[in-house]
């Protein structure tokens, strides 16, 4: 089912253009419609169902080929999987205890191998978290959303 009032949201928070630009989305066709479990899209229940299972169920949507993890208040997007099993986060850098760089934006994940230098310092590829601290990190990310409310 669509919601109409977050779609709104994302749409409007500047912090999501770059992802719109990068993912060839128009504000005007963003339409974030509630995650369900789907037997068929295996990094989508990874990333919602398994590394978000702590993360409210109003976090979780479908927005175009991507499931996205977004702030409901604000409207800002922290995660997203696209592909078969590519993953990006809006960390906190200081509770993950990385050091920000580009490496973290370049790398191989199941899909092929992946730059997304271009949607800034921000954001970086999951698969660079080690597995263990994957949860956490989605936990902390969603918390550094809170301080833009």
């Amino acid at each position: 089912m669509m919601n109409t009032s977050i779609s709104e949201k994302v749409s409007s928070n500047p912090e999501n253009d770059v992802l719109f630009s990068f993912f060839k989305i128009k504000k005007a066709e963003v339409k974030l419609y509630e995650w369900e479990y789907n037997g068929f899209d295996e990094g989508g229940n990874y990333l919602l169902g398994k590394m978000g299972e702590k993360l409210p169920q109003e976090t979780k949507y479908r927005l175009s080929t991507l499931n996205v993890l977004v702030n409901a208040n604000t409207g800002e997007i922290f995660s997203l999987h696209y592909g078969r099993y590519t993953f990006l986060l809006k960390p906190d850098y200081q509770k993950l205890g990385y050091s920000n760089s580009d490496a973290l934006r370049k790398g191989c994940t199941l899909d092929d191998w992946i730059d997304i230098s271009q949607l800034g310092e921000e954001w970086m590829l999951m698969q660079k978290i080690d597995e263990e601290d994957e949860e956490q990190a989605l936990l902390d990310a969603y918390e550094l959303t809170k301080g833009n409310e």
